[in-house]
């Protein structure tokens, strides 16, 4: 380059109208040091943009009041996505909506996130909607569990003694049993050999050397079935598979099995099964360029899915016409008509523990820092730690605001942006802070009521004679309310034409209502009835019923509801949940049918523990806390499952388990009750150590009725090989009782 040369900045933009432009310039030029703004590269095609209103929007859904009385939102398939954010979602879709009724094609439409975190919401808002939404990229489609499922299945018709996708099939649609009966599976054989005989001798085909009757006598009656019609399938289309076309062989697999209509039936289930067509075409196209070879095609898929970065089949029909959902990094380098980014209440910092040592970007002489961390204190930083952890969080913000930037940019006639924001500012300034509450404070807009935000005109590039008006942001609030719940949950999904018989997907019928399960927390004795299998020891969740009273009683029913409103509450910033949550939780399927229980019941133990001195000291502020952690421990070859109530983790400390208890305490002291719970205590600490790898926790048990009175204990390595000798011993007492 000659040494008198200039650097001229790329900030021209030949995608996007000058309006959307000049907002980008706007929020960028108050969010990103040293922003550069951009120029406008190409007069726009039209004076104004498809549809009606202005090119901009930024939506604001509040964070308060979506659990109060009469507001039901429908919650999806993920009911921990918190019910503000399903608001953000219905309300975007909405929006969107009332763009394609004014002519804008839903094709041109994208929805942009930054991750698929409560991907849920926006598939189910959007499909509400009437605007056919479907996934791509992020993922990915190699990831897509049909992909997996039809692999392993045509796995296992090549070569049944391949053990990973012989228990892939098995644990599939296409055959369908459940996680004990591949452990019983796998326990009849042993280790290092086979599972197939073991599977044939289920199945009813011939005894096989080696196999363990006991074992497959402990499989239920229904699993058997499944297993017998699945070995059957599976003989059928081994002995007809070298004379199908590989595309023939994968339709007839998906179709004999079954597992076309499992995947047809669940939500979005077509375009699901989207997936399972495209294995097709791939199947198809590897059989006219190498010929008609099972293994040779696993072998090209498994290659494909390694080397490819291919984005899961988009469409669910050919000419798919509707809304697509991406990431935001999968959409660099694209444009779109319409650019719709949600979610931006999201914290622009991931989660993560303080690393024990920083180094600096120096190139010479970095400057290094290092946190000594203490068993039951908080950690110290040394030397340039601090200030290191600091730089390191700033950069971070950066990078994720230059993210959304790129986002944004990706739009030619209209961008819509939206978030959750709370009643008012955050109380301190952090790195964290999220888009949504950096753009509010930016522009200082009214969080109560719709406004307007004034964007001055972009400048045009150099050599283009052009100029442009001045234009506005329009900012539309979506305010807690019954009646903005009624037009949100509004559904807007478009007939289908008739088909002719014998046309596109099967039909689908309605589901039995699943009968109410009997099963509260499994006793300790009744590992007994699974000889030395897999024993299932939940937590005990119910008040212990007296004997007057049948163990699926109404303890048992308060018991799971007190459990869910907790959870609803931790995924809220535990909020306190309201009256219309609390008789929809009631009488959820989970549950139980609803009862005469009076509402107070439900939510004095909630409002204990909130009230609680341990919540506010322990709990409300840690970095991080979790509900509802499964856990499976192996121990003397028993297989011990089930789940924390709350798992909370900070700097320095150990591994806090909260169990809740919902037991009436008729006059006994928490400490008295706490000690029935010995074995649990021993299965939670020693399951919580060996996953984090530490040598201390903390166990609190919390009687809700006192939770200002928890039973706290710390488990260190002396404690946790005793609990280990305990629960070994435990089961060994259990199965010379059964012998």
């Amino acid at each position: 380059a000659s040494p008198g040369g200039e650097v001229l900045p790329l900030s021209g933009n030949f995608r996007s109208r000058p309006e959307v432009i000049g907002a980008v310039n706007a929020i960028g030029e108050r969010l990103l040091p040293d922003y550069t703004p951009l120029r406008v590269g190409a007069v726009p095609a039209q004076p104004q943009p498809p549809g009606e209103g202005p090119a901009v929007e930024l939506l604001l859904t509040a964070k308060e009041g979506w659990d109060a009385d009469g507001i039901e939102l429908d919650p999806v398939t993920d009911g921990r996505t918190p019910l503000n954010q399903l608001a953000e979602a219905r309300f975007l879709a909405a929006r969107l909506r009332e763009l394609a009724d004014q002519g804008v094609e839903r094709g041109e439409m994208v929805v942009l996130l930054r991750a698929f975190t409560r991907l849920d919401a926006y598939e189910d808002s959007l499909e509400r909607a009437g605007l056919r939404p479907y996934v791509v990229g992020g993922r990915g489609y190699w990831s897509q569990q049909q992909v997996a499922d039809v692999c392993a299945l045509l796995a296992t018709i090549a070569n049944p003694l391949d053990d990973q996708a012989l228990l892939g099939a098995l644990a599939s649609p296409a055959c369908g049993v459940v996680p004990d009966t591949l452990w019983l599976l796998r326990a009849a054989v042993g280790r290092g050999r086979h599972l197939w005989p073991a599977v044939a001798q289920a199945a009813g085909q011939g005894e096989e050397e080696g196999v363990d009757p006991e074992r497959l006598a402990q499989i239920p009656a229904e699993e058997l079935a499944r297993l017998r019609a699945f070995a059957e399938t599976l003989a059928e289309l081994r002995r007809r598979a070298a004379a199908l076309p590989l595309a023939e062989l994968i339709d007839a697999a998906v179709t004999e099995t079954g597992y076309d209509l499992a995947v047809l039936m669940r939500p979005a289930g077509e375009s699901r099964f989207a997936n399972v067509r495209k294995l097709m075409r791939l199947a198809a196209e590897f059989e006219a360029a190498e010929g008609r070879d099972l293994r040779g095609l696993l072998d090209f898929l498994a290659a494909r899915a390694e080397a490819d970065a291919d984005a899961q089949a988009a469409t669910a029909v050919e000419g798919h016409d509707g809304v697509r959902i991406m990431t935001i990094h999968s959409a660099k380098g694209l444009e779109f008509g319409v650019v719709a980014i949600p979610h931006l209440s999201r914290g622009l910092l991931p989660a993560v523990r303080t690393p024990m040592l920083t180094i600096g970007h120096e190139p010479e002489q970095p400057r290094v820092g290092m946190q000594l961390r203490r068993l039951g204190a908080r950690g110290v930083d040394l030397y340039a730690q601090r200030e290191l952890c600091e730089e390191d969080q700033r950069r971070q913000a950066e990078e994720e605001l230059r993210l959304f930037h790129v986002g944004a940019t990706r739009a030619q006639e209209r961008l819509l942006l939206s978030g959750v924001v709370a009643p008012s500012p955050p109380s301190r300034e952090s790195h964290g802070r999220a888009v949504v509450e950096r753009i509010v404070a930016a522009f200082e807009i009214d969080r109560e009521r719709d406004s307007t935000v004034a964007i001055p005109a972009p400048e045009s590039r150099p050599g283009m004679d052009a100029t442009f008006e001045p234009s506005q942001i329009p900012v539309r609030l979506n305010l807690a309310s019954p009646e903005q719940a009624t037009r949100l949950t509004s559904l807007r999904r478009e007939a289908e034409g008739a088909r002719e018989l014998g046309a596109g997907p099967a039909p689908l019928v309605a589901l039995p209502t699943p009968a109410e399960p009997t099963r509260g927390a499994l006793s300790y004795t009744a590992i007994s009835s699974h000889g030395d299998g897999p024993a299932e020891l939940f937590a005990d969740r119910a008040t212990e019923a007296p004997s007057d009273q049948p163990a699926a009683g109404g303890g048992v029913v308060r018991g799971r509801a007190v459990h869910a409103l907790l959870e609803w509450s931790q995924a809220n910033g535990w909020r306190e949940p309201g009256p219309d949550l609390i008789a929809r939780v009631a009488a959820s399927g989970e549950v139980g049918a609803a009862t005469s229980l009076p509402e107070e019941e439900l939510i004095a133990p909630v409002r204990s523990w909130l009230d609680s001195r341990f919540f506010a000291e322990r709990v409300r502020h840690a970095e991080r806390s979790r509900v509802e952690v499964p856990l499976l421990i192996e121990v003397a070859g028993t297989v011990l499952r089930g789940s924390i109530d709350l798992l909370v983790e900070g700097e320095g400390a150990p591994p806090l388990i909260v169990d809740y208890k919902t037991d009436r305490l008729d006059g006994a002291t928490p400490a008295e009750l706490a000690s029935r719970y010995e074995v649990q205590q021993a299965i939670y600490a020693l399951a919580v150590a060996e996953a984090r790898d530490v040598e201390e926790v903390e166990l609190a048990y919390v009687f809700l009725e006192r939770a200002g009175e928890p039973v706290i204990a710390r488990r260190g390595p002396s404690e946790l090989v005793a609990a280990r000798i305990q629960l070994e011993t435990e089961i060994e007492r259990l199965r010379d009782a059964a012998a």
